[in-house]
């Protein structure tokens, strides 16, 4: 995640930017489309790996092992000394489910993840991409929104502003609760809920939250 976020990888800008359908043909690298999409799973992935990372759970009320419990220089964190044998347990590697375990910090995503979202303004970005969807498709054939990245990208903007308490801008606010009274008047209650993969608990929360 650090690595993500570092200036040099320019992570967060290209993840925002796939939501304009600014395809991202690898890590480091765009191949620009303005008018239209021409792979719509490319905003899938991008706006559902947001999600997820912002929903990651907080761990800040864990001790987090200090710096004689974590090798700095190989990367690998060991085990405590068995108590029965006086043994060394074998050790721990990166990347691997016991190193996340022995250090759950290490995939506390949320706190970060909110940061980068605040700084490059991506909630906003998601909030554009909903209520103006992007004809996507070869040719931009498809002009209706993409029922699966709405939900994504609902979801994401939820946590946003619900679970996280983040704040958008005056003017995204008022254009989502635009977008979700306008919805309202289409489509009955259990289809739109449906539609935008939300409870009704959390559609009344989020609405809420938007009119403060």
């Amino acid at each position: 995640m650090k690595d993500f976020s570092d200036p040099g990888a320019n992570g967060w800008p290209k993840l925002r930017d796939s939501l304009q359908g600014k395809l991202l043909i690898s890590f480091g690298c765009y191949a620009y489309n303005l008018s239209s999409d021409p792979d719509i799973s490319v905003r899938r992935k991008a706006v559902f790996i947001m999600g997820t990372l912002l929903a990651s759970s907080h761990v800040s009320n864990l001790r987090r092992p200090s710096q004689t419990e974590i090798v700095d220089n190989s990367n690998v964190i060991l085990h405590d000394t068995t108590p029965e044998s006086g043994v060394p347990a074998e050790p721990i590697h990166p990347n691997s489910h016991a190193a996340n375990l022995k250090d759950p910090y290490r995939i506390a995503t949320s706190e970060l993840t909110l940061d980068a979202m605040r700084e490059h303004h991506i909630a906003e970005y998601v909030v554009d991409s909903i209520v103006n969807p992007l004809p996507h498709g070869e040719d931009g054939e498809f002009r209706e929104a993409d029922l699966d990245y709405e939900e994504k990208a609902m979801r994401l903007v939820h946590t946003y502003v619900v679970t996280c308490s983040a704040e958008l801008s005056n003017e995204h606010k008022n254009v989502l609760s635009g977008y979700l009274r306008d919805s309202q008047t289409k489509h009955d209650v259990p289809y739109l809920l449906d539609k935008l993969g939300l409870s009704s608990e959390d559609f009344k929360s989020l609405t809420q939250r938007l009119e403060q």
